[in-house]
Parts: structure tokens; sequence; C-alpha cells
């Protein structure tokens, strides 16, 4: 997968699923898996992003390395961008933050 800085890694993976015919689309086994999970007592709702690197990895268009970078590196970016929401003026941490201060 080419390297684009510019691009978020969501948008680099999409654009990598839509070449391949590959969605984030729940199917038939995801909705098992997700039953098998949900009666064994835990709660894991992956998101479209997830599904779509678990189906490329079904496809054997990436490894489960890969795919575990890849995941590790869009939460790294989800995660920044939330905290970059948070410190702008006017978003409701902002406000919080200024009454408290």
């Amino acid at each position: 997968m080419k390297k684009n800085r510019d691009a978020s890694i969501s948008s680099q993976v999409h654009s990598l699923a839509r070449r391949h015919g590959v969605t984030g689309d729940k199917d038939h086994v995801s909705d098992l898996a997700t039953t098998i999970t949900r009666l064994s007592g835990d709660a894991v709702a992956l998101e479209t992003f997830e599904r779509m690197l678990v189906s490329l990895k079904k496809k054997g268009i990436l490894s489960k390395q890969q795919i575990l970078q890849l995941e590790a590196r869009y939460l790294r970016e989800q995660s920044s961008t939330e905290r970059l929401i948070e410190t702008m003026p006017g978003t409701k941490s902002q406000a919080s933050s200024s009454l408290n201060g």
C-alpha cells in the first residue's frame, strides 16, 4: 500500500478496498461472529473501517501484520483528531475548561 502522508489512513484503506471490490458491509459470517461474541458475554462492534481490514485480509490483499499496523495508525489518527477537536474554541470541552479555569 502506497504511503501518502496527505491522505488519512481511512481514505487510503477505502481506496484500496474499492480497487479490490471490498466493502465494509456486514455479511452473514460477521453477523454470526457478532452473535457468538455477544452470547459469550463480550461486546465487540467493528466499525466499517475495521470490517474492511478484515475483508482485505480474507481476500489475501493484506496480511495480519499489515492490518494490525493499519489499525494502530487509524486509532492514533482518530485520537489525535479528537484531541485537536477538543482544543478548538467553541467545542464542549473548551467551554467547560474555560468555565472551570
